[in-house]
């Protein structure tokens, strides 16, 4: 591919994400212990072993 080729691949891909940001659509990466419900929203994992470390590390922060 040539460089203008790779560049127009670029920018449409910079506008799509912008596009589904706008939307609210935009899915990330979370950091560990967080996921994605059904609903599009950021909730504390489901997994009780890793709920409880990320509530016990939001108590060791003063």
């Amino acid at each position: 591919m040539s460089e203008y080729e790779l560049s127009l691949l670029r920018q449409r891909g910079i506008v799509a994400r912008d596009s589904k940001a706008q939307r609210g659509e935009y899915r990330f990466m979370l950091p560990t212990g967080f996921c994605w419900n059904e609903l599009g929203k950021i909730e504390i994992d489901p997994d009780e072993h890793v709920a409880g470390v990320v509530r016990h590390v939001f108590t060791l922060v003063p």
